[in-house]
């Protein structure tokens, strides 16, 4: 017998258990016997309720092989995703990102943002301010600049030629605390 599904119908259940009863009963044999209305041997009644089983199993072992593909299709999906994204790149590198031909390969052009308007602009706006305020961040105009790059300081060279470990009091953090300030830096 193949395997069975966990969400057998009723139908099914109650026909399972009418084969097994049947064939325990009544086993295969030459005897003629009425059924359905017509003269039957108890071989061929048998050999009916084997092809009612028989439907059953044929759409479990279905059952069974689209989840098997299913499972495979998922594994594979990864590599999959990854080769069509490596090919559009391809595509895009060889035909250039806005030519006309991408869409020979059914890949659509890049769209062009839309403006915002008055109303989302004065929203965004309003959300930038209070995420400011939440995390307590200064805005755009009082930001110190720091867009320069600092200038590397050339090591001291101690006893024996090796650098020096730098000492506890050079670095920004020697310097030493007002007397009036609080632990954490603030007044």
């Amino acid at each position: 017998m193949s395997a069975r599904s966990d969400h057998a119908g009723a139908f099914e259940v109650k026909g399972r258990e009418l084969c097994e009863g049947f064939r325990r009963a009544f086993p295969a044999s030459d005897q003629p016997v009425i059924f359905g209305g017509r003269k039957m041997t108890l071989a061929e009644v048998s050999t009916a309720l084997g092809q009612m089983e028989q439907t059953f199993a044929v759409v479990h072992e279905a059952e069974l092989t689209f989840r098997q593909a299913v499972a495979n299709r998922r594994r594979a999906m990864k590599a999959h995703r990854s080769t069509y994204g490596d090919a559009v790149v391809f595509l895009k590198h060889h035909l250039g990102r806005e030519s006309p031909a991408l869409v020979d390969f059914g890949i659509r052009p890049p769209k062009t943002p839309r403006p915002l308007s008055v109303e989302a602009r004065a929203i965004a706006r309003a959300k930038a301010a209070a995420t400011r305020r939440a995390r307590r961040l200064p805005s755009n105009r009082h930001r110190p600049d720091v867009s320069g790059r600092p200038v590397p300081t050339p090591p001291t060279e101690g006893s024996g030629g090796c650098p020096a470990a730098p000492s506890a009091q050079s670095g920004p953090s020697a310097a030493p605390a007002p007397e009036d300030a609080e632990p954490n830096g603030e007044r």
